[in-house]
């Protein structure tokens, strides 16, 4: 048992994580670039649909 716990040390520090390949780390570029394009379009929408909620109140109190 003793003789297996310096093993398992050995292991544990030797095993590590995996580095991505080149063709990884591309993937992940385009991937975040096309991200980056579409993440303004939720927010645009919520604007959106607020203005249109504060001209419908304006418009409703208005009369």
């Amino acid at each position: 048992m003793k003789k297996l716990i310096p093993i398992g040390i050995i292991l544990i520090i030797f095993s590590g994580c995996a580095t991505l390949t080149t063709s990884q780390l591309e993937s992940i570029s385009k991937y975040s670039s096309a991200a980056k394009e579409y993440s303004d379009y939720p927010s645009i929408l919520v604007k959106k649909y607020v203005n249109v909620q504060n001209d419908i109140f304006i418009l409703s109190n208005s009369f």
